[in-house]
């Protein structure tokens, strides 16, 4: 998949690994100046430890996270305005470390510096919006399965380690045939029996870029589900209808059951909410102030994503 980006080189003394904390603040003069090319990746996901170009040249992807815009307040910097999706790769010639922003650079008045929240995870390239189930998927609640579609807030789900949630939020889309194939976010099957015996216990679809959680080969691993597309098992279906999508949103990023499959929930972060459509963003806000310690802007994840290598290894498992 290519993409039109804007870089530019980060040329202050910081090593990759001390970038890996949150708010870290980079003064703009450590920078170079912004530059628009490609950047090009085979599959639209990019993994930490994968080969990437950019303008041509070869780079090492090495994390993502989000950028802000950080401006002087009385002698401090106090980040401000919208955070951008920020990607880190390595030029495999070079060493350089280069920031890449592919929904557009961050931008304020009085701007002096970034303020950086990275970390050594993936990125995908052509998520548009966290689309999760498709509709008719059954969820396991604390009166048994339910079709997705049927919940409501403050329906109880029952996650894959027995644990109850609140379901705070259920968001639908529905995108035609048409714009599903276009936009990579056509669903994929994953059917009876392909991971394990009675998982899932029947065909579940699943938005392409939506992870699962494994637990073999390399248990306590969460996997996009398109890595593991087999053309048996894990297949893309023939669209030509229009398809139905839902996401969840829990307290926290929990692995659900899906017709079996475990699952995850919506995962909140600076990423995802720059890709929630406004309504969804003020409902939100508002479950800041009616649950406890909702984590509306650094949910963690329920586990680690797997690198390109482990994916690649775990296919081959399948």
């Amino acid at each position: 998949m290519d993409i039109t980006a804007t870089y530019q080189t980060y040329n202050g003394a910081l090593l990759a690994v001390n970038l890996f904390s949150s708010a870290t603040t980079i003064f703009l003069g450590q920078f170079s100046s912004k530059v628009t090319s490609t950047l090009s990746d085979a599959s639209g996901m990019m993994y930490v430890g994968e080969t990437v170009t950019l303008a041509g040249q070869s780079y090492t992807m090495v994390g993502s996270g989000t950028a802000q815009p950080g401006i002087n307040v009385l002698g401090l910097t106090v980040p401000t305005g919208f955070a951008r999706d920020l990607v880190l790769l390595e030029n495999d010639t070079t060493g350089d470390l280069v920031f890449v922003y592919p929904d557009g650079a961050p931008s304020a008045t009085g701007m002096i510096a970034l303020v950086v929240n990275l970390d050594p995870v993936g990125y995908n390239v052509g998520t548009l919006a966290p689309l999760c189930f498709a509709k008719g998927t059954h969820i396991l609640t604390s009166e048994g399965p339910r079709p997705v579609q049927t919940l409501a807030p403050w329906d109880t789900v029952i996650d894959w380690f027995g644990e109850a949630h609140p379901v705070l939020n259920l968001c639908h889309c529905t995108l035609s045939a048409d714009r599903a194939k276009a936009t990579g976010q056509a669903p994929v099957k994953v059917v009876r029996d392909a991971i394990a015996p009675g998982v899932p216990y029947r065909s579940v679809m699943l938005s392409p870029n939506h992870n699962i959680f494994l637990t073999n080969p390399m248990p306590g691993r969460l996997v996009p589900i398109k890595s593991l597309i087999d053309g048996e098992k894990v297949k893309s279906p023939d669209l030509t209808a229009p398809i139905d999508y839902y996401h969840l949103v829990l307290p926290v990023h929990a692995v659900l059951v899906a017709n079996g499959l475990p699952a995850e929930s919506l995962l909140i972060n600076d990423q995802t909410l720059a890709k929630l459509p406004p309504g969804l963003l003020t409902r939100l806000d508002r479950l800041q102030g009616r649950v406890p310690h909702f984590p509306l802007h650094g949910m963690r994840p329920a586990a680690r994503i797997l690198t390109r290598r482990e994916v690649e290894e775990t296919a081959l498992w399948l």
